[in-house]
Order: structure tokens, then sequence, then C-alpha cells
């Protein structure tokens, strides 16, 4: 299974390399973070360090840098709102929105086109589904939902799958366009 699976990723990495660079059809971002985000890992987050170093490693192929990975924290970034300068992963809270695998929200500076932080919650039964991790992951760092079938950030699990098209590091530095207003936002993506 896990041969079969790696087999598809190789493929669909492939694929990328066979068309152009960036294309106006591709996915779209809005934000980036200024500077390498950590990563935490609460207590009770329901997936494993190994888990999360798999689906980081999707993300470092394409480019993109994580500072410190802490696992089974506890704190203030667990329990609170304190997320500047971390993606937070995390078990489902109350704000929850059921029937979804997973949610993350992304906090940003308007102004600068920049993330400050975000979190991601994962319901137990989601935590070990293919693809999930990596897609909220690909939220935190500020990607929106491309509707492109076997696209890793396809909103939809049952369609999506491990094509990368447009989500390297390279791609969006390039998309990232300064914003005229100074404000502080919230996207929500709910799968």
């Amino acid at each position: 299974m896990v041969a079969k699976i790696l087999k598809l990723f190789l493929f669909f990495s492939l694929l990328q390399f066979l068309r152009p660079a960036e294309a106006s059809y591709g996915p779209t971002a809005a934000y980036k973070w200024f500077e390498a985000p950590n990563v935490v890992v609460c207590k009770f987050a329901p997936v494993d360090a190994a888990r999360v170093r798999r689906a980081l490693s999707v993300w470092k192929r394409l480019g993109y840098s994580f500072g410190s990975v802490v696992y089974n924290d506890e704190s203030s970034r667990c329990i609170g709102e304190d997320y500047k300068g971390f993606i937070v992963i995390d078990l489902i809270g109350q704000d929850f929105i059921e029937p979804n695998l997973a949610m993350t929200r992304v906090y940003y500076d308007k102004r600068w086109s920049r993330i400050i932080g975000a979190k991601i919650q994962i319901k137990q039964t989601s935590a070990e589904r293919d693809r999930v991790l990596e897609h909220e992951i690909g939220h935190a760092l500020g990607w929106k939902h491309f509707s492109r079938r076997y696209h890793l950030m396809n909103p939809k699990w049952e369609t999506g799958g491990w094509d990368t098209f447009g989500l390297t590091f390279k791609v969006l530095q390039r998309k990232i366009a300064a914003s005229e207003q100074g404000e502080i936002g919230i996207i929500e993506y709910v799968e």
C-alpha cells in the first residue's frame, strides 16, 4: 500500500515538470509566511511524529522550509490562540464544523500579505487518512482550494490526490501581491 502511494506521488510530481511552471488556471494563494513557520503538535493531536514528518516532507520537496517541530506540546498555543509564528496541529475543538475531516484557520496581516499563524484541527478518524494532513498544511502555508481532479488542494477528499501542480514555493512567491489594507484577518478552511 505504501509503495503504491509513493508511486502515485512520484507520478504526479513528475507531471508537474511536464507542464508550464505557472499557469493562470493553477492554484491560488493570497498570503505567505514572512519566515519559516515553527510547527507545534499538541499533546492530544491525533497524529504521531512519523505522520507529521511524512506530511512536512511533501512540502519540503516543493521548496518550503519549517522551523522547529515540537511534539506532545501543552503550551498556551494548544490551549488558547497564541499562534504567532506557528502552525499548530491539534484534535478538533468545540468550534469544529461537522461532518468535516479537518479544519484550518489561517491568521494573516493583509497589509503585508503575511501569515501570522495557523491552527489545524483534525478528527481522530481522519488523522491517518491519506492526504488530509498534507492538504491542511497546504492551507496553513497559504494555499486555497483548487478543484482539479487528483490535486492535493482539491476541496473534496474523494476527488483529491497527490498532484502538486502549481504548489512550489517559487510559484507561491510570484503569486503573492501586496494588499492595500492593513488589517488582521482570518481565513477558515473546512474539509
